[in-house]
This record gives structure tokens, C-alpha cells and sequence, in this order.
């Protein structure tokens, strides 16, 4: 499996940058001090290790137990998936596969990855807070385009936290806004379903069809004549044949 993530490493590496672009990093990286370089690499590795502290720690909570090792693979597959997917919608679809094929149930697997998200999206909106507090003059005296996308993913994140919360704690008022929605289409498909049998119904009374009308007319023929006879008067005379032209 280690070779298979470096291997896939390599290919992203290739694919995104060319042989120019890679010689700039190595140079940009040269120019690093090495202590630098050695803190933010700890940092990452920090990063890994508590994402796996994390993962183990939510599903013991949830009686599945998994190795710290098994949460630290977790974590970075969803880091490096997020970040070779748009908007980093990769990772958790690839950490779902991951999880399910080590038998995890998938109730589990929901309740984890949504706490995942819960949590992160909570943590950026205090981040985006402090940042109104204590630097709000860069947000606002920036273009008018940056403040509106501030506010949006501020929004944004705010409404995917409460309704991440509400799935958790309340899932009941979640079942009847589905429900609602459900009884409400299924009300709009009945009410075009009679709308159209009306308008067969309307449509076969109103339409002419004369060879339906002398079907009909010939049929009653006989009916008359029979009731005729049997009320004591004379069945009308046949009409002699028309003859052609």
C-alpha cells in the first residue's frame, strides 16, 4: 500500500508539473532554512497523528475499534485525495471506500466523517471571527468581490455546521422536512395525474367520431325494434337499399 501511494505521488507530481516547474521547487525548497523546513514538516506529521487520535477515539466511542495506525492511513487519504480533487471533494468519498473495505458499518463511518466536517467547518468559522475582531480592516477595506465571498463561505459554513448539528441531535425534524418535501411532490404528481384524466375523459366526450356514432346507432337498432315488439307496436319498415351511382 506504501508503494502504491508513492507511486501514485509520483504520477500527480509528473501530470501537474513539468520539468521546469519541478526544478523551481527544488530550488525554492534549497532557499528554505532547514529549520524551517524541519518545523513545518513536523507540523504535518502533528496534523496526521492527531486526525488519527481522532478517527480511533470517534469510533471507539461508537464500539469499533481500530489501530492508531489504521486512523493515521485514514487521515492521509483524505488529505492527499482532497488535494489532487476541485474544492477537495475527493478525500472523505476515497476514506469512505477505505473505511467500508475494512467492514466498518456504514452508520459509523457516517456519524465519524460528519463530526470530521462539523469540526472543520467550526473551527473556520472561528477563524473567521478572529479575523473580524482583530484584522477586520483587511477584509473590508479589500475589493468589493472579496468581502461578498467572505460573508458567503462565512454563511455558508455557518449553515453546514447547524445542519450538521440538527442531523446529529435532532434527527427527527430533518425526517419531516424530507417528508414534507415527499408529501409535497407526491401531491403535485396525483393532482397532474387527475389533471390529465380529466382531460382524456373531456377530450374522448367532445371529439367527433361518426364511425363510433353509426356503430353506436346500428347497435340500438335492434334493441328498439326489440322492445318495440314487445310493447305491441310494429317494428318501423326497413329502408329499401340505396343503389350506387
Amino acid at each position: 500500500m506504501f508503494v502504491f501511494f508513492i507511486l501514485i505521488i509520483l504520477l500527480t507530481f509528473n501530470s501537474i508539473y513539468d520539468g521546469n516547474s519541478f526544478k523551481t521547487i527544488l530550488i525554492n525548497l534549497k532557499q528554505i532554512k532547514p529549520v524551517y523546513f524541519l518545523i513545518g514538516l513536523s507540523m504535518i506529521f502533528v496534523y496526521f497523528l492527531l486526525q488519527g487520535i481522532y478517527m480511533k477515539s470517534i469510533l471507539k466511542a461508537l464500539n469499533k475499534n481500530i489501530t492508531l495506525r489504521k486512523g493515521i492511513f485514514y487521515s492521509m487519504i483524505e488529505f492527499f485525495f482532497s488535494g489532487i480533487t476541485p474544492s477537495s471533494t475527493g478525500g472523505q468519498p476515497v476514506q469512505l471506500y477505505y473505511m467500508r473495505k475494512d467492514k466498518i458499518p456504514l452508520r459509523k463511518i457516517y456519524i465519524t466523517l460528519l463530526l470530521n466536517t462539523i469540526f472543520f467547518k467550526l473551527i473556520i468559522l472561528i477563524l473567521g471571527i478572529l479575523v473580524l475582531i482583530f484584522r477586520s480592516k483587511y477584509v473590508f477595506l479589500s475589493s468589493g468581490i472579496y468581502v461578498f465571498f467572505f460573508i458567503l463561505g462565512f454563511m455558508v459554513d455557518l449553515f453546514i455546521v447547524i445542519l450538521g448539528f440538527l442531523l446529529l441531535t435532532k434527527p427527527k425534524y430533518i425526517k419531516k422536512i424530507i417528508k414534507l418535501r415527499e408529501n409535497g411532490e407526491r401531491d403535485a404528481t396525483i393532482e397532474a395525474g387527475e389533471g390529465d384524466a380529466e382531460g382524456r375523459r373531456r377530450g374522448a366526450g367532445t371529439s367527433p367520431n361518426p364511425q363510433g356514432r353509426k356503430a353506436g346507432a346500428a347497435r340500438r337498432a335492434p334493441q328498439t325494434a326489440a322492445s318495440g315488439a314487445r310493447g305491441g307496436e310494429p317494428p318501423p319498415p326497413a329502408l329499401p337499399p340505396q343503389s350506387q351511382a
